[in-house]
């Protein structure tokens, strides 16, 4: 059985985008992108048994990204931070996130919550 191919891609606002590849930006764990909440809209009027259904919308996601940068040294593994924090940055507001898993693709506005938040090193 062949591989899934995952791509994944965030633009800000300003136009800027970030791809996570194998080459510089890994991302290693991609969490929220299953199961998604509705939210069911229905009327009632008097005297009616039942309800009718008039539609529904999806509740918001959080989707949570785990990535590996890759550098050369530590020099270029900061610098390759400071786009990367420069990409995802909150203040920005709404972007597009677009995942793709071989020929099927989709995008999602998106919005970052925080800044990326790095592990403390050893």
């Amino acid at each position: 059985m062949d591989e899934l191919k995952e791509q994944l891609k965030f633009t800000n606002s300003k136009g800027v985008s970030l791809h996570f590849d194998c080459s510089t930006y890994l991302f290693t764990a991609l969490n929220g992108l299953g199961d998604l909440d509705a939210d069911i809209q229905f009327q009632k009027s008097p005297y009616q048994d039942g309800s009718t259904y008039i539609g529904a919308t999806f509740s918001e996601r959080e989707i949570s990204l785990e990535v590996t940068i890759l550098g050369d040294d530590l020099k270029d593994v900061a610098k390759k931070r400071a786009y990367f924090a420069g990409v995802f940055n909150p203040k920005l507001g709404l972007g597009e996130l677009e995942y793709t898993i071989d020929d099927i693709s989709r995008v999602i506005l998106a919005v970052v919550e925080h800044i990326p938040i790095y592990p403390a090193s050893d």
